[in-house]
């Protein structure tokens, strides 16, 4: 993966783009332990900025077929080494987790992965 430096606002508070790719400690779903792993940003700035934390979604390398999961159509542009999906595993935390941003979601890619994020919450 080519390292992208993170792009700082302010004194301490980093802030990334929805649909960026950043390697993150991602928790377990029962919180025991992490695995360092890419993710995507889902949070605005905006939110970010007022709750001091990002959320993300988990990106796996495991083909999976739920119908919430997406095959991400141009993971090479986004740099990543092998083709991946996104889970809509979800996680809020700390933007100093961030290890660094990987690269970003093209717009075809991002407009599929909210189609998912909102067929699994139909909030």
């Amino acid at each position: 993966m080519k390292k992208i430096p993170n792009t700082t606002i302010g004194e301490k508070s980093t802030m990334f783009e929805q649909g960026d790719i950043v390697l993150i400690p991602f928790p377990f779903t029962d919180l025991t332990s992490s695995k360092t792993r890419p993710t995507v940003v889902l949070s605005t700035k905006v939110y970010q900025k007022i709750t001091e934390s990002v959320i993300v979604a988990m990106i796996t390398s495991v083909p999976h077929s739920t119908i919430f999961d997406y095959e991400i159509k141009e993971w090479e542009s986004a740099n990543l080494i092998k083709s991946s999906w996104v889970r809509i595993k979800i996680a809020s935390l700390s933007p100093a987790m961030v290890r660094y941003k990987v690269g970003k979601l093209s717009s075809t890619d991002c407009i599929e992965l909210q189609k998912r994020a909102k067929m699994a919450f139909d909030f």
